[in-house]
């Protein structure tokens, strides 16, 4: 009644005598509190309409991020889902980069940031080299001098005497600006003509003085396709050459030629980063169980490219050989020997899913899980078994696409609806400029929705081609910290890196193997190589990497614990806090 009655009820009310918390019957009042109740429930039905119109397109987007996020979480069409990004990226970069004004925006906002004044790119696009540095000389003469003539005023006002002026202020802005150096009595004595026409001589001399070679860069021939080439070399991590693209006449024949570059480019880091990865982590398990590691990389070369290598007899010591030796061996490894392999699985398991398992357990050292088994069932072994097996040969790179696409996604996702509910606060203002909040909150989420994927894009296949995971070995038993390899020094390549790891690991593989003495002549011989390149490896190692003697050191001792140190040369016995007492000890002192 309070909130909706009208102004007449509530005087008929009160004129009658009636109280607060007094019982009502009357028809009329039946009829008030009816609309009453209509009103309040029409109320809430707006509110409820209001705050779902804000939820839809809230609802939208979810829909539409966890549509790419379930099928990364499944493990499903990463790759692909990859080079839909890589396409989007190439097609508006070749787009941007090969369009007709390019060049004339690039020296637009150049001549904008260094000379502090606008040219529009449809001025330059024609302009050789003289054209151009006359058109920005005249542009520049033109543009200060209205400015000089505002900023005269504003200094030198007509309206007040010449003793009022600001010479001073303009006489720091001339000579900042320009760098006019003229004097406050000069520029009161003078009048308004001869002040601009000497800051304007101070203008003429700044700009033939003022240095335009730099605007050579763009006007290379075919500068747009050298960009467009510096760029993908920076995203996809290669060395593509410009002429790549240089020749071409359209910017989505230029695009293509950069996704065919780019698919080779990943189909050489699909062969390449499971085999860096499985040395990384033999390296890095090395110093904890050299002959585990050894034999786990033996038995993962076998069960990706078929080696029978020996953990007491492999090909090399150098990770580097290796690395090489099993890239080599990759590579041979195309559609149709993938074939071949999963035509034997499928004659070896027969019409039996669970032998098929046992195959794949035994040859590949990977279980299938119930929905792929189910899946070979409906597939046929042979198909599935060329697919498992394909996948199985970038399982590692797979992961690794998975954890970066992940990661990648919920940091993006986290990011965007803080600022949706940073939007979502402050929208009701636009009411103030007669716009509809919910109107405007649609448009302002589609723009941040539409950042959001294109961040998640470029993040993303700048990651893919370039990172990688670094694998890590269980913590090393106690005792076991001089056989840990050294950590990689700031400033080496890679490469250097690995071999400078790799060298204690050697090492104490070496020692381990001509101790076991398992492989009768031909081990002995590969142990003695071994042993003397683990000699060399060390005799070459700084002496700060090598394993340090064990230095004797004062026992763990509270500072304001009270103690007893000996004088060695005296023999006196003295009573001292630690505290006081260590610097004593390190010098010599023993402890009582």
């Amino acid at each position: 009644m309070k909130m909706f009655a009208g102004k007449k009820t509530l005087y008929v009310l009160s004129k009658l005598g009636m109280k607060e918390g007094d019982a009502i019957e009357h028809p009329m009042l039946s009829r008030s509190v009816e609309n009453a109740q209509r009103k309040v429930e029409e109320r809430n039905f707006q509110i409820r309409k209001n705050i779902l119109e804000y939820d839809e397109p809230m609802e939208h987007q979810r829909q539409a991020f966890y549509a790419i996020r379930q099928p990364a979480l499944e493990n499903k069409m990463i790759k692909e889902r990859i080079f839909e990004y890589v396409e989007e990226a190439t097609q508006d970069e070749a787009a941007r980069l090969l369009s007709a004004d390019y060049r004339a925006r690039c020296i637009s906002e150049w001549i904008h940031e260094h000379l502090g004044f606008l040219v529009e790119p449809d001025r330059i696009r024609k302009k050789d080299r003289e054209d151009l540095h006359l058109l920005i000389r005249g542009d520049y003469l033109e543009e200060g001098s209205e400015v000089v003539g505002n900023t005269c005023n504003e200094y030198l006002a007509d309206d007040l005497e010449p003793s009022e002026w600001d010479v001073e202020g303009f006489a720091r802005w001339a000579a900042k600006e320009y760098g006019a150096e003229l004097e406050p009595e000069a520029i009161r004595s003078s009048g308004h003509r001869e002040v601009i026409r000497m800051v304007e001589a101070a203008q003429v001399a700044k700009i033939e003085a003022f240095d335009l070679s730099p605007l050579d860069t763009y006007l290379v021939k075919d500068y747009g396709a050298r960009e467009l080439v510096k760029w993908a070399n920076g995203k996809f991590d290669t060395e593509f050459e410009p002429e790549i693209v240089t020749d071409v006449s359209s910017d989505e024949v230029a695009a293509e030629r950069m996704l065919d570059a780019a698919r080779e480019a990943y189909r050489r880091r699909e062969i390449e980063y499971p085999i860096d990865y499985a040395v990384d982590l033999t390296t890095a398990s090395m110093p904890q169980d050299p002959r585990a590691a050894l034999t786990q990389f033996c038995a993962w070369a076998k069960s990706r490219y078929e080696l029978n290598w020996s953990s007491s007899a492999l090909p090399s010591s150098d990770p580097k050989e290796l690395r090489t030796l099993l890239v080599d061996q990759a590579r041979k490894w195309d559609d149709a020997r993938i074939a071949a392999r999963a035509a034997d699985a499928a004659k070896d398991a027969g019409d039996d899913v669970a032998a098929l398992d046992a195959w794949f357990q035994r040859e590949c050292l990977v279980a299938l899980t119930e929905d792929e088994r189910n899946e070979a069932v409906e597939q046929g072994f042979e198909g599935f078994a060329h697919r498992r097996i394909s996948e199985l040969l970038r399982a590692e790179l797979s992961q690794f696409e998975r954890w970066v696409m992940l990661q990648v996604l919920d940091t993006a996702w986290k990011d965007h609806l803080h600022s949706m509910d940073q939007i979502k606060d402050a929208i009701g203002f636009r009411a103030f400029s007669q716009k509809d909040p919910r109107i405007e909150f649609k448009r302002e989420s589609a723009r941040l929705f539409d950042e959001m994927k294109e961040q998640i894009r470029d993040r993303l296949t700048d990651l893919v081609f370039k990172g990688r995971l670094q694998p890590q070995a269980g913590r090393p038993a106690q005792g076991e910290g001089a056989a840990a390899a050294r950590p990689a020094a700031p400033g080496r390549t890679a490469a250097v890196q690995k071999t400078e790891a790799a060298r204690p690991a050697v090492a104490a593989a070496a020692a381990m193997l001509a101790e076991a003495g398992e492989e009768g002549e031909a081990g002995t011989e590969e142990q003695r190589r071994d042993l003397e390149i683990a000699e060399r490896a060390g005799s070459e190692q700084p002496a700060s990497a090598r394993t340090p003697a064990p230095s004797r050191t004062a026992p763990a001792i509270g500072r304001n614990e009270v103690v007893t140190v000996i004088d060695p040369a005296s023999g006196e016995r003295q009573q001292m806090k630690w505290k006081k007492a260590e610097p004593l000890v390190k010098k010599g002192w023993k402890l009582g």
